[in-house]
């Protein structure tokens, strides 16, 4: 879900560039009900089709180009067999020689958020600039009103906007514990919140523990479909969730989100974060540390602040990506002037806008300290003067550099 959401602003985006072309959008089948409900897509195939059926579909529309945000082997062999005149995608794959465009653009080091990594494959086929919105929803009548009534079973006003939490996260990312989302809900029941439980079928009793531990909250978990989940949210005056989809669904709505993140590479917030909402994300103190760490005092401190803050959520062209991209290199195993002087210049240009990383050796003081106060760091092994190790080094730094 997630990767869907993340991926429709490209599709935005060309629609805005060539608004009398007919943009239609490619994904799984659990996944287009999210396009279904973007009124400025011009149509949705199912990966999922039985048969030849979608490779069918996609001949009989006779499309011009494609863009291939991920190239997974399926779709990738697809596109080849449709025969499509303009196929753009990432360069960094061995299948990647299928594409008649290329970027060569490496998502695993995590340098920028995902919506600017797919914006950049869909800049291959000409877009022009941000799309404003990123995302546009509507919602089905039919559902808004199902979950008026919903919302009504449970004993809460029609009216009413209850703070959402969704506690699990599909295997797919790192989770806060079962119990800190209980003791969240307990304090915020205690503020007079109402507070609703949503997730998928299989998390259903893991995700009853925590109504228990409230002494009784609804858990509609398993119970709702993707655009019942996307009118709830609409309605939430707050969604609490790991790195999961529904985080982004919220986010991408315009509705009040807490992300709970690690600081591992793969799931770092930089590229998996709400976008928007960067600032309401809360994180391990450092990589290290497991997601139990962070306190629950922290997560309802910023809850309560968020949920009396009235300023709508930016969805729009607010999100303009960082001025410069800087990387500061610092040499030096131990503390001394010449990292402190470098520190405070990381500093300085992230306060005026920057995206700042700091490279130095793995374990030194200055690495450290960078760390600590939040700026982005690229661990390095300069230590070693070895040839495969300088050659390692060389190719890691190459790498960073490029992208």
């Amino acid at each position: 879900m997630g990767d869907v959401i993340l991926a429709l602003p490209a599709a935005r985006a060309l629609k805005q560039t060539y608004p009398d072309a007919k943009v239609v959008f490619l994904c799984r089948r659990y996944t287009a009900p999210l396009a279904a409900m973007c009124r400025w897509l011009d149509g949705v195939i199912e990966m999922d089709l039985p048969g030849g059926k979608v490779l069918e579909d996609i001949q009989r529309r006779g499309f011009d180009a494609a863009v291939c945000l991920w190239p997974a082997p399926d779709v990738v062999r697809l596109l080849k067999k449709a025969k499509i005149p303009l196929v753009a995608g990432p360069g960094t794959r061995i299948r990647s020689y299928r594409f008649h465009r290329k970027l060569f653009e490496h998502r695993k080091w995590g340098l920028k958020h995902e919506v600017y990594y797919n914006l950049n494959i869909a800049a291959l086929i000409g877009i022009k600039g941000l799309p404003d919105p990123m995302w546009e929803w509507e919602i089905p009548r039919e559902t808004d009103a199902r979950i008026d009534e919903l919302i009504q079973s449970i004993g809460a006003a029609k009216d009413s906007r209850p703070v959402v939490l969704h506690p699990g996260s599909g295997k797919s990312a790192k989770e806060w514990p079962l119990e800190c989302f209980g003791e969240l809900a307990v304090r915020l029941r205690e503020r007079g919140k109402s507070v609703l439980l949503t997730g998928s079928g299989e998390e259903r009793v893991a995700i009853d523990s925590i109504g228990k531990m409230a002494g009784g909250i609804p858990n509609l978990a398993g119970d709702l479909t993707v655009t019942d989940l996307a009118a709830l949210f609409k309605r939430a005056s707050l969604v609490v969730a790991n790195s999961t989809g529904p985080l982004h669904l919220a986010n991408a709505l315009g509705t009040p989100v807490i992300g709970l993140f690690p600081l591992d590479r793969s799931m770092h917030p930089r590229r998996w974060g709400p976008l928007g909402q960067m600032e309401r994300v809360v994180t391990p103190e450092s990589a290290g540390d497991g997601m139990g760490s962070i306190g629950v005092e922290k997560v309802f401190d910023l809850a309560d602040s968020v949920l009396n803050d009235k300023k709508p959520v930016a969805v729009s062209i607010w999100h303009q990506p960082p001025k410069l991209a800087v990387l500061i290199t610092i040499a030096c195993p131990w503390w001394n002037a010449a990292a402190y002087v470098a520190i405070e210049l990381a500093m300085g240009l992230r306060e005026r806008g920057h995206q700042v990383w700091v490279m130095g050796r793995w374990g030194t003081p200055a690495l450290e300290k960078a760390g600590e106060l939040g700026l982005e760091t690229i661990a390095v092994s300069l230590h070693k003067q070895d040839p495969w190790s300088v050659m390692q080094n060389a190719r890691q730094i190459r790498a960073v550099l490029r992208e």
